[in-house]
């Protein structure tokens, strides 16, 4: 399956609602405060943030989200993914793996890129599929929640 990994545009933003639709709970928004959320903060084409759709034959079918850090004790940069989602009506077909082997291929060209990470509380979808691609690393993660929608 030969899937394209391109950034996100404007004509994109529907999609994007429709495919974060699909994660466990839902949007707490609407397409438009979404909209507003992502120029507000120049989020379409940010240099650290990307959000990534993934097309077969030029047709969108999921939306790949990933997060640049440094890592000074590497003299690098690690990527966190944070969602890897495939629209309703493109699933089960191998595209979310796809879109994950396209940002592997991509990340390899960057010699300072060190470590591609994911953290996930779904063992059943998501956990599934990112098994396949990740070793999995027993840690502890701290989390404080602040103003929450």
């Amino acid at each position: 399956m030969s899937l394209e990994l391109r950034s996100a545009r404007e004509s994109d933003l529907e999609f994007l609602f429709e495919c974060l639709g699909e994660l466990r709970g839902g949007a707490r928004y609407t397409s438009v405060q979404l909209a507003e959320y992502l120029r507000a903060h120049s989020l379409l084409g940010h240099p650290d943030f990307r959000i990534l759709v993934g097309c077969d034959a030029a047709v969108p079918v999921g939306v790949l989200t990933c997060n640049r850090f440094a890592m000074p004790r590497y003299l690098g940069f690690g990527v966190e993914i944070e969602e890897v989602v495939v629209h309703a009506d493109a699933q089960r077909r191998g595209h979310g793996r796809s879109m994950l082997l396209a940002l592997f291929d991509e990340l390899r060209s960057d010699p300072l890129v060190r470590k591609v990470i994911v953290k996930t509380d779904d063992q059943l979808k998501a956990g599934n599929l990112y098994r396949q691609y990740f070793s999995v690393v027993q840690t502890t993660v701290y989390s404080q929640s602040v103003n929450l929608l």
